[in-house]
């Protein structure tokens, strides 16, 4: 009963830490959040499911309309819009990213998985862009929707990759939560 009890307060504030880092925003020609940064922590630091479990909570709060994707937006209309495959694509890698973290406890591993979380996250996203686009009758190649919707990205993305790795390591270092990966 206590394990399930904090696994759900941990999701609770895991949801919170990800609306939270979604809010904050770099705004330009493109936006960028830290959403991703927020994902690739929470998975590392409590694991695949509880990382699942987090961004899928988060989802289904702004699929009924409270306002905590970026911009501070919310509802079906942005997620089943244009960057929503995004979103899934953060999904799936917040599983596959913590249930890696868990199992492996190096740097070298810990990157690996963040990296894969963020190639399922720009994989999904394309597709769902591309699949749009077709929808609408508009003829976009992939190489030019990932040259609009990928390229910008990496390097912000890299640069939280780099520091979600150092704030989890940080984290374990000082034993600051008593670590449990669900």
């Amino acid at each position: 009963m206590k394990k399930k009890i904090d696994e759900i307060c941990i999701t609770a504030v895991s949801v919170a830490f990800i609306v939270v880092c979604s809010w904050l925003t770099v705004p330009g020609g493109v936006p960028y959040t830290m959403q991703s940064f927020a994902v690739f922590t929470v998975a590392a630091l409590w694991g695949g499911r509880c990382g699942f479990f987090a961004v899928l909570t988060y989802m289904l709060l702004g699929a009924v309309g409270i306002p905590v994707f970026s911009g501070m937006r919310g509802g079906f209309g942005v997620l089943f819009g244009e960057t929503g495959g995004y979103l899934f694509g953060l999904l799936w890698g917040a599983l596959v990213c913590g249930y890696i973290c868990q199992k492996k406890k190096s740097i070298a591993a810990m990157v690996g998985a963040m990296l894969l979380c963020l190639s399922l996250c720009y994989l999904l996203g394309c597709l769902w862009v591309y699949v749009l686009f077709l929808k609408r009758h508009e003829n976009q190649g992939i190489l030019v929707i990932i040259g609009r919707f990928v390229l910008p990205f990496v390097i912000p993305d890299l640069i939280k990759l780099i520091l979600s790795v150092g704030v989890v390591r940080a984290l374990e270092r000082r034993k600051v939560f008593k670590f449990r990966k669900y």
